[in-house]
């Protein structure tokens, strides 16, 4: 299985989570194509931060900054902005393990399913 797969997020007012968050995706056993983050208007440091974070990786992060947004809004919006054969859904708040996205996809590949879930445990 290839990368072929989009991590869609969204954040608000995470800026103590958002880099633990960027590093356990970035660092998977399977990284992915791209990470599509929609902010649903953080009045803290949150996107600063992912701004700062970008040039760090040779991934590709999209950030939406669209006001505002509930979480299925947001949810929407990074879905319709992914360019990848799959899309994998988190939250900010979100903790998981390094094999996550390999394990997931592992799944798939042995079942032949078009989809796949996983454990996520939340951070506070």
């Amino acid at each position: 299985m290839n990368n072929n797969f989009s991590v869609i997020t969204t954040s608000y007012n995470d800026e103590s989570n958002v880099e633990a968050y960027l590093d356990a995706i970035i660092n998977q056993t399977l990284p992915p194509s791209e990470i599509v983050i929609v902010d649903g208007g953080s009045k803290d440091n949150t996107c600063q931060i992912i701004k700062d974070y970008i040039p760090k990786t040779s991934i590709p992060i999209l950030l939406v900054e669209d006001g505002r947004l509930n979480i299925a809004e947001a949810f929407n919006i990074g879905i319709r902005k992914a360019h990848s054969g799959y899309i994998l859904i988190s939250c900010m708040g979100n903790k998981f393990s390094l094999t996550m996205c390999e394990d997931l996809f592992n799944k798939i590949k042995e079942t032949d399913a078009d989809s796949s879930y996983g454990l996520l445990f939340g951070i506070d």
